[in-house]
């Protein structure tokens, strides 16, 4: 669950506030409103109130269980077929 102090990555490029950020770029949910999250990245940007672009955030954690997952599933494939 993406909360305060999460670390997300976004999806695709975004150009927002004169700066284009590529996709996988890191930000940390620094705080959240109704209106979105309020993101900065490890350089110090700040994105305040990304409510309409929420849908493009990843949680970093949910990439690596996934990875994980993946992982296992194809450690348990290969020991199976030797």
């Amino acid at each position: 669950m993406i909360e305060i102090g999460s670390r997300v990555k976004i999806k695709n490029d975004l150009e927002m506030l004169n700066r284009i950020y590529r996709k996988n770029h890191e930000f940390t949910i620094i705080s959240s409103s109704e209106r979105g999250w309020d993101i900065q990245d490890d350089n110090g940007n700040v994105i305040y109130e990304t409510g309409l672009i929420n849908d493009i955030f990843q949680e970093v954690d949910d990439i690596l269980i996934k990875r994980k997952k993946k992982i296992n599933k194809i450690q348990k494939n290969i020991w199976q077929k030797q």
